[in-house]
């Protein structure tokens, strides 16, 4: 017997993974984020930030699984287009082999190898960026920043299964069930007596089935006791005990009792009429009954999530470098690979954050980006420069009661004679009005004053607010990026990183 398989997914024949691409990026989102960090350390940050890039995951990682048939045993198959062969005959084995696994590059149309996955720019930037926020953002006075946070806004009618709200639902199904219940028993009852009533207007010896303005029990007591009279009256029986409920103790002095002995008897056009409507409403009334307690769609609900506005808290980060000539190329591009993560990070993750951009020699200038990472500017190195600039414009700009303010400093930690001193005065006056301050050495000074010491004191001095990181490589850049940013926006745990 054949089987077939029809795949119906409605996913691109190109996209390997389809629907379930997010699940396959979290499975070996470890992996992933071991193969970016070999990029960051590449330096190809800004084109990776740009247009993504190739992570290679090895084939057996990545196969899907197929439908096929098991080893083992006999089969005859057909294979269309065979015209050279006939049953029986061996079919040679090509020359030259093949199968091989090939030798070409990845590529981002998704036609590279198969041992490569191609993340586009969100995705890598997710996985580099996962989790990771601004430590210690208390200061809430941004109403006009558009800021919003996902909460719990109500309920609907429509939605996911997995959003139901299992105690509404129920309370819904339970409430309205004991009410139709109720009414459905009611009109169950009236529908008999009335039936029972006709049938005794033709039997003198039946009295007369009052339900009216009677309480439950009342009730109760006058059916029991009529159907009791009418079993004596006509010796009939019908296993019915005063315990079973009162709608088939009814039911059964109704359509058997009194039909069976008094039904002959109706000669009135008008009552038969009135039997036979209130016969076949009774068994849409008994099915309402038992229907009251089903789920229907007006029961179900589902808990509703929307975006509520809230204020926004505003954070600026300083990111500043030292271009002196000390700084030498291979230098400044171990710097700018954490800042390009830094720049990417906060441009991507936090709408409404300043980044300000100071580069710095024997004098400090705000500079725009491109310069930050492309300038070419040379000199000596006076690194209280860049602080007094940085301080100039927190006075300006960034009153420090409404905004959060972060700090990092990429140095190779040369400085002239005796402006640490100065350099420490100035941190002094900086650290009050700032949430954090991050210190990154690129290099071991060959001469001159050390800066490294002099920001270990500090973070001293400061626990929990000063950080420091001594990067050999551009790889680097990505780890003291981690360990700044922990994944649950938490401070540091160690006020020094060293690769």
């Amino acid at each position: 017997m054949g089987i077939t398989v029809i795949d119906r997914r409605q996913d691109p024949q190109e996209d390997k993974f389809g629907t379930d691409r997010q699940r396959f990026l979290e499975r070996y989102r470890d992996l992933f984020r071991k193969a970016v960090g070999d990029l960051v350390g590449e330096g190809n940050i800004k084109d990776l930030v740009a247009s993504g890039g190739a992570v290679p995951i090895p084939k057996r990682m990545i196969s899907e699984p197929v439908v096929h048939h098991g080893q083992g045993g006999k089969a005859r198959r057909v294979f269309p287009g065979l015209i050279k062969f006939d049953v029986g005959d061996r079919i040679p084995k090509p020359e030259g082999g093949g199968g091989g696994r090939g030798s070409g590059e990845p590529s981002a149309d998704g036609d590279g190898e198969d041992e490569y996955v191609w993340l586009s720019p969100e995705e890598l930037l997710n996985i580099l960026f996962d989790g990771r926020r601004l430590p210690d953002m208390t200061k809430l006075k941004a109403p006009q920043v558009k800021v919003v946070d996902r909460q719990h806004a109500g309920y609907t009618s429509k939605g996911p299964a997995h959003r139901m709200d299992m105690d509404i639902t129920n309370r819904k199904r339970a409430g309205e069930a004991l009410v139709l219940s109720k009414m459905s028993e009611k009109r169950v009852i009236d529908n008999l007596a009335e039936q029972y009533n006709i049938y005794a207007s033709y039997e003198a010896s039946v009295p007369k089935l009052n339900l009216s303005d009677k309480s439950k029990s009342e009730r109760r007591n006058a059916i029991i006791e009529t159907v009791q009279s009418l079993q004596k009256m006509f010796h009939s029986f019908t296993g019915k005990s005063p315990d079973d409920e009162i709608v088939s103790l009814l039911s059964e002095a109704v359509q058997i009792i009194l039909k069976e002995n008094v039904g002959s008897k109706i000669d009135s056009e008008a009552d038969q009429k009135r039997l036979q409507i209130l016969e076949a409403r009774l068994i849409d009334q008994i099915k309402a009954g038992r229907d009251a307690g089903r789920y229907r769609p007006d029961h179900l609900t589902y808990e509703y999530d929307d975006d509520v506005p809230k204020p926004g808290a505003k954070a600026v980060m300083f990111c500043m470098m030292d271009v002196s000539y000390s700084m030498t190329q291979e230098r400044k591009n171990i710097a700018k690979s954490f800042f390009f993560l830094m720049n990417a990070f906060l441009t991507t993750a936090y709408e409404n954050t300043d980044v300000i951009f100071i580069s710095h020699t024997t004098k400090a200038e705000e500079v725009d980006e491109k310069t930050f990472f492309y300038g070419t500017e040379t000199g000596g190195t006076v690194v209280s420069t860049c602080l007094i600039k940085m301080k100039e414009i927190i006075d300006e700009r960034y009153p420090p009661s409404d905004w959060n303010i972060y700090g990092v400093q990429a140095s190779d930690g040369e400085n002239s004679q005796n402006d640490n001193h100065k350099v420490i005065e100035l941190m002094q006056k900086i650290m009050p009005l700032t949430q954090s301050y991050y210190y990154i050495q690129v290099e071991q000074p060959s001469y001159g004053e050390r800066l490294l010491p002099v920001f270990k004191d500090l973070a001293e001095e400061f626990p929990g607010r000063v950080y420091t990181a001594e990067l050999d490589t551009p790889a680097d850049g990505l780890d003291a990026f981690n360990h700044f940013f922990p994944t649950d926006g938490s401070m540091p745990t160690k006020p020094s990183f060293v690769p």
